[in-house]
């Protein structure tokens, strides 16, 4: 029996067992997995000799599949323990539940060599996770010699974020966009210094300072980063490569190395992921991003992928006197919610004001106020039923809000 195939049997292990097989110290070696076989396009994606930096597999779903993640992570032929061939300096395997506490496991061996690797997978399956985000190391960039630090994790804006990055970043540019306060005030987890911290952590809190900036609303954040980074890096230096998870969402983005997603919405348990190498033998329904374009991943709705540069305009400083008249929407709070949110916004005139929650196909929920207003702050509560005073299912929804100039719209999640 290969190790791959006793991972299926591992899943089934009790929680307390797979907590004492983790403290038990050393990893236990096995035999690695045979070559992998060469198809086409392949080598130029770093699948034979050439190493790939760092790649990385994460999925989404409200309750993925049984034995899924074993299948994906380990048993399919390009899964991540068949990579590490390639890629040896260590792993890390997350698994997010919509309640609970998170499973974070990492360790420094091969993952095809660490036994610990496969008791991670199914520790993380066994929390019923929301988000798994799973990550093997070729490290290029400062402490090498460490259990593997992708994904970054932190929690913000009330959410548990993680960050794994597929490339090498100068980290001189980082710092250089990153504000020495906002540094100051979020130091590197990983690292006693400059020459010790990793380009990637670095990445993930240029993001994070983006999306504070930002008030959390993720896809313009993430236009800004690449818009600077593509401004300060060398066009022949770009592996800008990521997966950011908020626990909720998963985001992807390709630019200098292959990335691949898909999405299973139409079975009995949906669930949708994105990989830097799709894990089966052939490519089959993974579908290839393209250099610049970012796709979001959810529980309830197909991916959705658009061009980073969509979100290029967003970023500009708007005219002034636009931003005077235009109502301002601003963050609901708590966010993710359950079982009510308060949305707050501004008028800059008086006038009628019209705020309602649509889901993420556009149709519209519930109606939370259509009358005149007087300009300035105001707020509104959703307590996530719809029109008839029925509980709606958990999810992504909208909260859009119209003036007789202007409109302004915000992503909500509400959870189970």
């Amino acid at each position: 029996m290969s190790p791959f195939q006793a991972g299926k049997r591992i899943v089934c292990a009790l929680p307390l067992l797979l907590g004492l097989l983790f403290l038990a110290g050393s990893p236990t070696p096995g035999p690695a997995p045979g070559p992998l076989p060469a198809i086409d396009g392949v080598s130029s994606v770093g699948v034979g000799t050439a190493p790939h930096n760092c790649r990385f597999w994460a999925g989404v779903s409200e309750q993925f599949p049984d034995g899924l993640l074993a299948e994906q992570l380990i048993d399919l032929p390009r899964s991540l323990a068949r990579l590490s061939l390639y890629n040896r300096h260590g792993w890390a395997v997350a698994g997010i539940p919509a309640a609970g506490e998170t499973v974070l496991r990492r360790g420094e061996a091969a993952a095809h060599l660490d036994r610990r690797y496969e008791l991670a997978v199914a520790e993380a399956d066994a929390a019923a996770p929301r988000v798994a985000v799973a990550h093997i190391r070729f490290c290029s960039s400062g402490l090498c010699d460490i259990p593997n630090p992708h994904p970054f994790e932190r929690v913000k804006d009330g959410r548990r974020w993680l960050m794994g990055h597929n490339g090498t970043i100068d980290k001189e540019i980082l710092l250089a966009l990153i504000r020495p306060e906002y540094l100051a005030a979020n130091p590197p987890q990983i690292g006693s210094g400059p020459d010790e911290w990793i380009d990637s952590e670095l990445y993930f809190l240029f993001i994070l300072q983006s999306c504070e900036k930002r008030y959390w609303d993720v896809e313009p954040a993430l236009g800004e980063v690449i818009r600077e980074l593509r401004e300060a890096i060398p066009a022949d230096h770009e592996q800008l490569n990521f997966v950011l998870s908020d626990g909720v969402m998963v985001w992807a983005y390709r630019e200098g190395l292959s990335l691949y997603y898909l999405d299973r919405l139409d079975t009995e348990r949906p669930w949708s992921a994105v990989a830097s190498q799709y894990p089966s033998e052939a490519q089959g329904d993974w579908v290839t991003l393209a250099d610049g374009q970012l796709v979001t991943l959810s529980a309830d709705a197909a991916p959705v992928v658009v061009d980073i540069e969509t979100h290029f305009e967003a970023t500009a400083l708007p005219d002034p006197a636009d931003v005077a008249a235009a109502p301002v929407l601003l963050p609901n709070f708590p966010n993710p919610f359950n079982p009510s949110t308060r949305i707050r916004f501004e008028l800059p005139v008086a006038g009628r004001a019209r705020l309602g929650v649509y889901d993420i196909g556009g149709r519209r929920v519930a109606g939370l106020l259509d009358e005149t207003l007087a300009a300035g702050p105001r707020e509104a509560t959703w307590d996530g039923r719809d029109q008839t005073g029925r509980p709606v299912p958990a999810g992504v929804y909208l909260a859009r809000l119209e003036t007789e100039d202007a409109a302004a719209t915000r992503k909500m999640i509400l959870l189970p």
